[in-house]
C-alpha cells in the first residue's frame, strides 16, 4: 500500500521512507496495517486493540504511545482522533501489486469524505505565554473535550481563561482530521456578525442563497474539528443560539467556549477556572515563588527587566 512518500509492505512487515526501511516498532507497525487496511473507515479503540493484541488485556496508553509514534514519522494528516471513539486512517491509500515492477491497482481504496477537506488555519498565535501553574487545569479541560462537544471555560475577566484555551487549542492540533481554529469575540459588538467572524477565521466561503448561519453549518458539517470561542460573555444569547445550530448541523465539531458566564446551551459542560494558588504566610521566600500567583508575577516581571 502506499501513500504520499510511504509504502507499507505487510508481508515483509517493512515501512519504506522514499524508498528506505524506516524503524518502527513491531506493534506500532501492526497498528499501522491496521488503520492503513481500513482506511477512511472508523476503527474504534476497542478493535484495534483486540487486532494488534489479539484479546489480551492491555492499558489504553499502550496504544496511544504507537499512535503517537506514528504521527511523528508519517506526519499528523495521516491518521485522525475521532473523539472518544477510536481512531481513522485519513490519508489516500493506493494498493500495489506484485509483478514486473509494482503496478498501481486500478482501484484506489475509498477514503471517508473528510478526507477530501483540507486542515484549515489554526488563528493561534505563533508563540504562546507559558501556562503557569495550570497544568491540572489544562489536563482536566482535555479530558472534559474529550467526553463531550461543548465546554465553556467560566471565570472572571483577567483569571486565564484565553490562555488556558489556546494551551488546549495547540496541544489538540494533531487530534481532529481538520485540525483546530481560534476565534476572538471581543470586537464583536452585534451577534448577527459572529457567523462571519467565524467563517473568516476559518477561512471557509459561505456565499449563497442560505443565511450567514445556514451557510456556515454547511461549511462544518463535514469536518471533524476543535473551535475556540474567545470572550463570549457580551454576545451570550446570540453565541447561545449559534453554538447549538453549529453543534447540530457539524456532528464532527467539538466548541470551546471562554466566558464568564455559562452560553446555558443543550449539553454544554462548564470549567469553572479559579484563582492561581498564593503562598501562606508561614512559607519562605523560596517555598513562595513555587506558587502560581508569585510564579506569575515573577515570570511577567522578568519579561520586562530580566534583572528582576
Amino acid at each position: 500500500m502506499r501513500f504520499d512518500r510511504f509504502e507499507l509492505q505487510p508481508r515483509e512487515r517493512q515501512l519504506l521512507v522514499s524508498g528506505k526501511p524506516a524503524a518502527l516498532s513491531a506493534r506500532a507497525f501492526d497498528v499501522l496495517v491496521a488503520l492503513a487496511e481500513r482506511a477512511g473507515h472508523l476503527v474504534t479503540k476497542n478493535d484495534l486493540m483486540d487486532i494488534v493484541w489479539h484479546g489480551r488485556v492491555v492499558e489504553e496508553g499502550n496504544l496511544h504511545v504507537h499512535i503517537s509514534s506514528l504521527r511523528k514519522m508519517l506526519g499528523v494528516d495521516v491518521i485522525a482522533t475521532v473523539p472518544g471513539r477510536g481512531y481513522r486512517f485519513i490519508a489516500r491509500v493506493e494498493a500495489v501489486q506484485e509483478g514486473n515492477g509494482r503496478q498501481p491497482v486500478a482501484a484506489e481504496v475509498e477514503t471517508a469524505t473528510v478526507s477530501e477537506v483540507p486542515k484549515l488555519r489554526t488563528n493561534l498565535p505563533a508563540a504562546l505565554a507559558p501556562l503557569i501553574s495550570r497544568d491540572d487545569d489544562l489536563a482536566l479541560l482535555r479530558r472534559l473535550i474529550d467526553e463531550h462537544r461543548l465546554v465553556t471555560v467560566v471565570g472572571a475577566g483577567g483569571i486565564g481563561k484565553t490562555l488556558l484555551a489556546q494551551h488546549l487549542l495547540a496541544g489538540r492540533v494533531g487530534h481532529y482530521a481538520h485540525g483546530v481554529c481560534w476565534v476572538e469575540l471581543a470586537s464583536v459588538t452585534d451577534p448577527a456578525a459572529v457567523p462571519g467572524t467565524i467563517a473568516a477565521a476559518l477561512g471557509v466561503r459561505t456565499a449563497g442563497d442560505d443565511e450567514p448561519l445556514g451557510a456556515l453549518g454547511k461549511a462544518l458539517a463535514p469536518l471533524e474539528i476543535l473551535l475556540a470561542l474567545d470572550n463570549a460573555e457580551h454576545l451570550l444569547g446570540g453565541v447561545a443560539a449559534l453554538v447549538q445550530a453549529l453543534l447540530d448541523a457539524a456532528p464532527g465539531l467539538r466548541i470551546v467556549a471562554t466566558s464568564q458566564a455559562s452560553l446555558k446551551v443543550r449539553g454544554e459542560h462548564l470549567y469553572r477556572l479559579g484563582p492561581l494558588a498564593v503562598p501562606e504566610r508561614t512559607e519562605t521566600g523560596a517555598q513562595a515563588l513555587t506558587h502560581g500567583a508569585v510564579a506569575l508575577f515573577v515570570e511577567r516581571a522578568q519579561a520586562v527587566d530580566p534583572r528582576f
